[in-house]
């Protein structure tokens, strides 16, 4: 029997109920609708302080900082198959508890890897979304896919660039483009974690 798939993704708004959410949720309903299991997490909400480059994570697979939501998620994320960041528009980018969160888990895999210089999200599969009002979506959607190609994850494609654009609150699925492309990416997700899976299965 083929193993039980598990997506997890991360809803970097401090709106928990805003348009990012909106989209995860719309994403995950499409995933696991394939049976594949999904957790939504509330990051945006938390207080997540920035990386302090001291370099502890070389010693360990965790953040030295103990004290936040961090290695809670790093575990989180390390027993996923597949991750996504969700983020509004802020100033051309990523929310600020996102980007601290990215940095310090990206600072922890990258500090960890194996004889072949692989981090411990070799091969998962990952993509971003990002909900704009009327620019700097392609600049955080930039930002969000780099940190899984840092990874050599792999990112499903899909058409117009994940992008969603909404300006008030609640009004996501009034952008009829927008819910077409993130409906395609989560498919386009399960077909590359599928196949992943399979792959691994063979050896």
């Amino acid at each position: 029997m083929s193993k039980l798939l598990k997506v997890i993704a991360f809803n970097g708004s401090p709106r928990i109920n805003g348009n990012t959410n909106y989209c995860l949720k719309r994403m995950l309903d499409v995933i696991s609708d394939k049976g594949i299991k999904t957790e939504l997490y509330q990051l945006g909400s938390k207080k997540i302080d920035g990386c302090s480059a001291c370099i502890g994570c070389e010693k360990r697979r965790y953040c030295i900082k103990e004290d936040d939501c961090v290695n809670e998620c790093l575990d989180k994320m390390r027993e996923s198959d597949g991750i996504i960041f969700g983020s509004p528009v802020y100033f051309q980018g990523m929310t600020g508890q996102l980007k601290n969160f990215i940095d310090r888990v990206g600072y922890c895999l990258r500090h960890n890897t194996d004889q072949d210089n692989h981090s411990d999200f070799f091969r998962k599969v990952g993509c971003g979304i990002s909900v704009h009002a009327h620019a700097g979506g392609s600049n955080t959607q930039s930002q969000l896919n780099y940190f899984f190609s840092s990874l050599e994850m792999i990112i499903p494609s899909s058409i117009y660039g994940s992008l969603v654009t909404a300006r008030e609150l609640k009004e996501a699925h009034k952008d009829k483009i927008g819910m077409m492309t993130i409906d395609r990416l989560a498919e386009n997700m399960v077909w590359l974690m599928e196949a992943v899976r399979d792959k691994k299965e063979k050896k």
